[in-house]
C-alpha cells in the first residue's frame, strides 16, 4: 500500500470520536486519539515538527476543560520536551511514546533523552 494511499484511509470505531495525524511520506506509523462520543471535544492541536507528531484534544467538562497531547518522538528524534503550546491551562496532560529509557518508568538504565523527559515532566 503507497503512503499516498493509506493517508486517504480513516480510522474509525463505533462509540468513539477519532482524531488521527499520519506520517506524511511514511508507509506506516502516526498518531491516533479515541474519545467516548457522549464526552465534548475539539481537536486543538496537529503539528509536525522534524520527526516528533503531537496530537491535542481539548475535552470540555463541566468542572473544566482538560487538554491532551498525545505525542509520538521516534527514537532517532533527540528533542522531545521543547515546548510547543506555551498557552496550555492549568489543566493538561501529556501522553504518548517518547522514546527515552529511565528506571522511572522501568528501564534498567537512563538515556540523554530518558533525563531530558524526565527533567521536563518534573518542571511541569
Amino acid at each position: 500500500m503507497s503512503a499516498a494511499f493509506r493517508n486517504e484511509i480513516r480510522f474509525s470505531l463505533r462509540g468513539y470520536q477519532v482524531f488521527e495525524q499520519h506520517r506524511e511520506g511514511k508507509r506506516k506509523g502516526g498518531i491516533l486519539t479515541l474519545i467516548r462520543n457522549d464526552i465534548p471535544v475539539v481537536e486543538i492541536l496537529l503539528a509536525k515538527d522534524n520527526s516528533t507528531g503531537f496530537l491535542g484534544a481539548e475535552i470540555i467538562l463541566p468542572s473544566g476543560n482538560l487538554q491532551i497531547y498525545n505525542v509520538y518522538s521516534p527514537p532517532s528524534d533527540t528533542d522531545v520536551t521543547e515546548d510547543h503550546n506555551s498557552t496550555k491551562p492549568e489543566n493538561w496532560m501529556a501522553v504518548g511514546d517518547f522514546n527515552g529509557h529511565c528506571p522511572s518508568w522501568g528501564y534498567q538504565n537512563i538515556d540523554k533523552k530518558g533525563d531530558d523527559i524526565e527533567e521536563w515532566m518534573i518542571e511541569h
